[in-house]
């Protein structure tokens, strides 16, 4: 089944919050996301990089509006189970 923007986004945040010194190469790698719809997140203010000088050095730290969206994400997944 397709997922949809907000189950992907919902899985990079569950996954950055998960594993917050993971490098976001490998969080993108282990969701199955492409970095088009990590650009898209970061756009959203829901996470922001932190760390190193190169990107796949790079950390994502949610960002409070992310917290915020992964509450009531996983209030959803409780509403409406798949």
């Amino acid at each position: 089944m397709r997922q949809g923007r907000l189950e992907i986004a919902g899985a990079v945040l569950e996954a950055a919050a998960a594993y917050p010194n993971r490098a976001s190469t490998r969080i993108m790698d282990s969701t199955g996301t492409a970095y088009r719809l990590l650009f898209l997140i970061l756009d959203a203010g829901l996470v922001e990089y932190v760390g190193g000088r190169k990107r796949w050095s790079n950390r994502l730290k949610l960002t409070n509006k992310g917290r915020d969206f992964l509450r009531h994400y996983r209030v959803l997944e409780e509403l409406f189970p798949k």
